[in-house]
């Protein structure tokens, strides 16, 4: 073989083991930077990818006011990337991210953060994803304290990719909630729903709160999401009055099964127990037809006691609720529903009273979940003091519900009026 023919296989050869060595790029790959927008140090408790490799693992540490980034891709054939992590925060609380970009389907990010700090996120789309999000927490403005005429609340869906979304929504202040209409909510629209005030004199010491919710299929809570069933609500705003803008709020969080709310609280300094009693609905709910009592039966123990359209813990001390049962109705599963219009509730060691005569505002109402295997009922009309842990009925609006731990908990009360101290 001649000199030059050597040389020029030994040089095609150089080059077709190079080729060899060329890695495909990866088909999904996820770009995080995570922005600390706090005064907190975050300390990692756990990361986890459930698909796909690692290319930058997330710091051990996050400082206050600090941004940080990590990075993972697919790893196989047709496959994606999807993982997760978890800081705790060193005063208290914990930080989890959860992203995941599918070879077949939408991208989708999730967060979870204390109460009244924020964590939205931008950016997210495509194969090679790159995604922000920025771990603040929520500036309240001082609410001036008026009278309402009117209540509406403006919502903007954002432009990104897929971030629209048809299903039933809900919409509440704490005590008092609306289901909005229409439900389609379409990438980068812009809707303002009027909130029906139901004849009730309300002022804007009565808002506790702003919280989002979206439904899954059928407007089933905890139900699956459906294609493209994810929201992401870019901006929210309240308006009294008119078009008297009180209140706005960043948004940019997908709203999905895992995570169906976003809520801000505008009483922080309000305890729990204070914020409970100032949260109880003022209007009592709908009576219980054949159909409803028939349905439970299925719906509770399927659906309710494994978080579909069910029940959700809360942070509430124990509580007894005093007043009159204005409803009581026996289902087939074996519950009891009992409705009270309240004269006062003691939750934990506090005592408010909520007859809309005193310092919390309107007549409030309660209702409760008794499971009473046999054991005898109160009246309707029946002054009763029902005590137990307190729920979340992710139903509808989601309310507070109270669900006894036994017939000792359960007492009913001669007619004469209650005394108590309140506040």
């Amino acid at each position: 073989m001649k000199r030059s023919a050597v040389l020029a296989w030994v040089l095609a050869s150089v080059v077709l083991a190079g080729a060899g060595r060329v890695e495909a790029k990866p088909a999904r790959s996820v770009q995080v930077t995570f922005h600390n927008q706090t005064k907190l140090t975050l300390e990692k408790v756990s990361e986890h990818l459930d698909h796909g490799m690692w290319t930058r693992h997330p710091p051990k540490t996050i400082p206050p006011n600090y941004k940080v980034g990590w990075a993972s891709e697919s790893h196989g054939v047709m496959t994606g990337t999807e993982g997760s992590v978890t800081y705790r925060i060193k005063e208290g609380g914990q930080v989890r991210l959860w992203w995941d970009n599918p070879y077949a389907g939408g991208n989708s990010y999730d967060g979870g953060v204390p109460e009244n700090y924020q964590i939205p996120n931008h950016g997210g789309s495509g194969h090679r994803a790159r995604v922000e999000w920025f771990f603040r927490p929520f500036v309240i403005p001082p609410i001036p304290s008026r009278p309402l005429t009117s209540l509406a609340v403006r919502i903007v869906t954002s432009r990104e990719a897929l971030a629209g979304n048809k299903s039933y929504k809900y919409f509440d202040i704490g005590p008092l909630g609306w289901k909005l209409m229409p439900e389609k909510h379409l990438q980068g629209s812009t809707h303002v729903h009027k909130l029906d005030l139901h004849g009730l004199k309300l002022t804007t010491d009565d808002i506790i709160w702003m919280r989002l919710q979206k439904k899954g299929m059928e407007g089933v809570n905890g139900g699956p999401d459906g294609p493209n069933g994810e929201w992401k609500p870019e901006r929210i705003e309240l308006m009294i009055n008119g078009n008297e803008v009180v209140l706005k709020f960043e948004v940019n969080e997908w709203l999905r099964r895992a995570h169906p709310s976003w809520k801000v609280v505008l009483r922080p300094r309000a305890s729990i127990p204070e914020r409970f009693a100032r949260c109880l609905r003022m209007i009592p709910n709908g009576k219980l037809d054949k159909k409803d009592k028939v349905s439970a039966f299925i719906s509770t123990p399927l659906a309710k006691m494994n978080g579909i359209s069910g029940w959700k813990s809360t942070n509430v001390p124990v509580t007894y609720a005093t007043g009159r049962a204005i409803q009581v109705a026996k289902s087939t599963d074996g519950f009891c529903t009992i409705d009270i219009a309240l004269e006062k509730v003691r939750s934990g060691t506090q005592d408010y009273l909520v007859d809309g005569k005193h310092t919390i505002h309107l007549q409030r109402y309660l209702r409760v979940e008794y499971k009473h295997k046999g054991h005898p009922l109160p009246r309707q009309g029946q002054r009763v003091q029902i005590g137990g842990t307190v729920w979340w009925d992710t139903d509808d609006e989601w309310w507070y519900e109270i669900h006894p731990r036994g017939p000792q908990d359960v007492k009913g009360l001669p007619a004469q009026s209650a005394r108590g101290s309140g506040r």
